[in-house]
């Protein structure tokens, strides 16, 4: 007996459809994304992590109205694996609202990263007496090296989050694809996600080019981390009103790279990265850098260089960032806990 054919019936089926063909539309939205982001972790776990960098940035910071600055570093990283060892060294600061603008000029600062995570100023002819310090080394790894201010996204790390781009969205709910867009010319697959912790973040990814993040855009509210804090406990004072109001939203972002060739690998020569800070008081605070790779080594000598050993004094004191109430020292060339000394 053949149906009948029934106009409800019929109308049923089309409601039904519609009402999940979103979710079935969305459903293949993340399996892409997280295929692309599988595809670029890979593409990031080859490249070489046995490197020198030396980098030049010039920062250019727009306050409110009438309130603006320029400052210049050099920062030099040694990177092995898992290990850091960066100099940070400000080779200029016209900034007005500073009281002693060039103090820091010619000073080195130091981050190193060896399973512990330290930071000191080093001084020129001795030993550095007190350095901040954390046990859990890899978790300061993403936020060091964002004073590279955009070149730390060849190596998926962005605005100063500690974990790696594709592990920190793969992880997430939200992600999900988004409309392939040009960057600069270049056809970029974009892929999205927000975090209850870092923001959203939008990825602009280049598969023509190794997956090259041709931008990144990363938007942080109140309750998102910012360096380890919630972006409202930060206390910020707006220059030229000198009253402290706290940040409210940060979009940070990175874009134009320029390349080049070392061995086989597509490096980074040049880059730019833009904070826009706003805050309760309405104020907002924008800052621009631009960040030239000069020196590119992929078979460095660590000995020569002193790496990953940070150059304290016996004793030192080391400001614990994991827990304020458990004060640490350098003895023995290792961070010891201040009570095991009189075990």
């Amino acid at each position: 007996m053949s149906r009948r054919y029934s106009p409800a019936r019929y109308f049923a089926f089309i409601v039904l459809f519609l009402s999940v063909a979103p979710v079935l539309a969305g459903d293949a939205g993340r399996e892409q994304a997280v295929t692309i982001l599988k595809t670029w972790q890979r593409a990031l776990d080859a490249r070489p992590t046995r490197c020198s960098i030396e980098v030049d940035v010039l920062a250019r910071v727009n306050y409110v109205p009438g309130h603006a600055g320029a400052c210049g570093y050099r920062t030099r990283i040694l990177r092995d694996g898992p290990k850091l060892d960066m100099v940070c060294t400000p080779v200029f600061n016209n900034d007005p609202d500073s009281a002693n603008p060039n103090k820091a000029v010619g000073r080195n600062f130091k981050t190193i990263v060896n399973g512990y995570y330290v930071q000191y100023e080093a001084p020129r002819t001795a030993k550095a007496a007190l350095a901040v310090f954390a046990l859990d080394g890899q978790n300061y790894f993403g936020r060091s090296i964002h004073a590279l201010y955009g070149v730390e996204a060849f190596d998926g790390y962005a605005c100063g989050d500690p974990k790696r781009l594709p592990e920190l969205m793969l992880a997430l709910p939200t992600l999900h694809l988004l409309a392939d867009e040009k960057v600069s010319g270049h056809d970029c697959k974009v892929v999205e996600a927000t975090s209850a912790d870092y923001g959203k973040y939008t990825l602009y990814l280049d598969p023509s080019n190794d997956w090259l993040p041709r931008r990144i855009v990363n938007e942080k509210l109140s309750d998102n981390l910012s360096d380890g804090r919630k972006l409202k406990d930060w206390p910020f004072v707006t220059r030229g009103r000198h009253e402290v109001s706290p940040a409210v939203r940060v979009k940070g972002e990175y874009g134009n790279p320029e390349t080049v060739k070392v061995d086989r690998w597509t490096m980074p020569n040049r880059c730019e990265y833009t904070e826009t800070w706003e805050f309760q008081n309405g104020e907002r605070c924008i800052k621009a850098y631009t960040c030239t790779v000069t020196k590119v080594d992929l078979h460095p000598s660590f000995d020569s260089a002193m790496a990953f050993v940070p150059q304290l004094q016996e004793g030192a004191t080391l400001a614990n960032q994991s827990d304020h109430s458990r004060p640490y020292r350098w003895k023995g060339g290792v961070p010891v806990p201040k009570s095991s000394e009189q075990r």
